[in-house]
């Protein structure tokens, strides 16, 4: 418990530290955003809990991070941290602040941006309203180095709009036969739309590394086969009481249990994935997620897929195999 306290005195002491930060941040950023989209299909799987702490983990580098909810309706990432957000970006969609003051400081060099909880309220606005709107909405790319997009569960036009213009995309699954296919058709979507995104595997609640390695193959050998490109494997975090209760506590489990080894593999993670981007690929920054054909906030586009018959069959059969071969590792 000694640490889990110390956890909460940490940071709420980090918390209030960076309460003017944000203020000067942006004179010295004029770059562009490091985008990384965190999702994972199947609601549940652990992503708005993996996304808040590795957004913590690049903060605690003097990383000037920005932590955005995009669930644009079910916006709840503050409850990992223990806050209760002022201002959200609902406030922004009725001009009723300036952006700045709708990003929380939530420990040095992060800062939270709530999303809003309903989408009517923007489609509402007329189009001068909403070309304002965009603007300001623009300027977050002078307020992080990186920006960690949290997206919504499924694959509503919202999340899909953020997958095709994210230039970073980490895939969360866990080992069960329902997410596996969600995270699959999730990478399909993505490789599809959005061609030269890096898109990475994370595994979550993995018994261990061997299972864990299991449920990754398995993806990365459907993907090669199948959509004709490979996706890497970030790393595993494990089933452990630490995660669970560091969300009871509203503290990432990062702070709140620094040892354990959730936090270990999740600061291994982060360091597979470096603090910059692949030499040589171009940063598209916020503006990217506000462009006018693509906005998940704009516009809401709808979206049809087809697949082949041969196709699904040849899917099926291969989930079907799963439990078989799972039962290889016991």
């Amino acid at each position: 418990m000694s640490d889990q306290a110390q956890g909460l005195r940490s940071l709420a002491h980090h918390t209030k530290q960076s309460s003017n930060s944000v203020k000067t941040i942006a004179p010295s950023l004029p770059k562009l955003a490091r985008t990384i989209a965190i999702t994972g299909g199947k609601g549940g799987v652990g992503k708005s809990c993996i996304a808040a702490n590795m957004a913590l983990l690049l903060a605690q580098s003097q990383h000037e991070t920005l932590l955005f909810d995009a669930d644009l309706g079910l916006a709840n990432a503050h409850l990992l941290f223990g806050v209760q957000p002022e201002l959200t970006l609902d406030n922004l969609l009725r001009e009723e602040c300036a952006l700045r003051d709708t990003l929380m400081p939530v420990a040095p060099h992060l800062h939270l941006l709530s999303g809003a909880t309903s989408l009517t309220d923007l489609r509402s606005l007329s189009p001068t309203r909403q070309e304002r709107f965009t603007q300001r909405f623009r300027r977050l790319d002078a307020f992080a180095e990186t920006v960690i997009i949290d997206t919504g569960a499924g694959l509503s036009s919202n999340v899909t709009t953020f997958l095709r213009t994210a230039e970073e995309i980490i895939v969360v699954t866990i080992p069960e036969i329902t997410a596996l296919a969600d995270a699959y058709a999730t990478i399909k979507v993505t490789l599809s739309e959005n061609p030269s995104a890096k898109v990475h595997l994370l595994v979550n609640r993995a018994q261990d590394a061997r299972e864990a390695r299991f449920v990754a193959s398995r993806l990365q050998q459907m993907t090669e086969q199948f959509l004709g490109t490979p996706i890497g494997y970030l790393g595993f975090l494990p089933q452990e009481e630490a995660v669970r209760e560091s969300v009871r506590l509203q503290t990432p489990f990062v702070l709140s249990r620094p040892n354990s080894l959730a936090s270990h593999q999740l600061l291994a993670i982060v360091h597979r994935l470096g603090v910059n981007p692949a030499f040589g690929r171009k940063r598209r920054g916020v503006s990217a997620l506000l462009h006018e054909k693509t906005s998940p906030i704009t516009q809401i586009l709808p979206r049809e897929r087809h697949r082949a018959r041969k196709e699904q069959e040849i899917e099926a059969a291969l989930w079907n195999s799963i439990p078989a071969m799972r039962s290889c590792l016991c």
